[in-house]
């Protein structure tokens, strides 16, 4: 079966987005998706059969006072107040609420990459740990140490997904996947380099060692997976939906024009995912 995954990226998340916009357009379907911190929010939106909802909590709600920045930061000790995101405007009774119905209905199977905040292992929260007005999973993926405190459920407590998982192409093949889409929110040949030493994540992440563990090995884990991916690519294992720049938005930082101009790149390039599937559908009647 091809597999999705959605890298996410904070804000970069709007390229992934458009992407999964032009797959309800053009009604492609996948059996299995996993998505990464912003990128599971993106993709139960999508299996909820929502057209540019996603684009709208990037581009509009994001500049409520409530969505992130100081206010969020003294009212909740959250820099991203995840709560208003995935609870106040989602829940059935919000500005903008999640078709939970539809999203659960889906035959799709759906994973959610979040971090253990105590051992630094990579967790994959399915479809039951999302309920009516209880976005759970997608909280624990998108929780930046740092920037936000873990979420805890059931005794664990779990940060994003992209600290230990950053891109979970080899957990996709475990699922049963045997090609993959990817959608990565950054440039494919961009190489990620360490910023801070690796004495300073212990000592700011000081709760969770494992974790400040994880965040200095991400980096190179990061870059791993790209040639690993790159290398699938060219067997034709994978393809790999990526842009060419990213329009100013970092994982924090947006602007209105900045976060339409990149969902459009987002939806233009996912162009190419038709003819990818059509290649593996030939490929098998030969």
């Amino acid at each position: 079966m091809v597999g999705y995954i959605d890298v996410g990226g904070g804000m970069r998340g709007v390229y992934g987005a458009g992407v999964l916009d032009r797959l309800l357009d053009d009604g492609v379907k996948f059996p299995c998706y996993i998505g990464v911190s912003a990128g599971s929010a993106n993709i139960i939106s999508h299996l909820g059969g929502h057209r540019e909802r996603t684009l709208r909590f990037y581009r509009d709600y994001s500049y409520h006072s409530d969505y992130m920045g100081i206010r969020p930061w003294f009212k909740t000790k959250s820099y991203l107040n995840l709560e208003y995101i995935y609870s106040t405007l989602t829940n059935e009774y919000g500005l903008d609420p999640l078709n939970y119905d539809k999203f659960i209905k889906s035959k799709a199977q759906f994973y959610a990459v979040t971090t253990n905040a105590m051992t630094g292992e990579a967790c994959y929260l399915d479809k039951s740990y999302i309920k009516r007005n209880d976005c759970f999973a997608i909280k624990a993926s998108c929780s930046i140490p740092l920037f936000c405190p873990p979420m805890s459920r059931n005794g664990i407590l779990y940060f994003d997904g992209g600290v230990a998982d950053p891109i979970p192409v080899r957990k996709a093949f475990e699922l049963g996947c045997d090609k993959v889409v990817v959608t990565l929110t950054l440039p494919k040949d961009f190489k990620k380099t360490h910023k801070f030493p690796k004495w300073l994540y212990p000592r700011v992440v000081k709760k969770y060692p494992e974790v400040a563990v994880k965040m200095y090995e991400m980096i190179d884990k990061y870059n791993e997976s790209i040639e690993y991916l790159k290398a699938l690519e060219k067997q034709g294992k994978v393809l790999i939906l990526s842009p060419d720049d990213c329009c100013g938005i970092t994982t924090l930082k947006r602007t209105k024009e900045g976060i339409q101009n990149f969902y459009n790149k987002g939806y233009e390039d996912a162009s190419k995912v038709k003819e990818f599937l059509l290649s593996q559908e030939n490929m098998c009647e030969e």
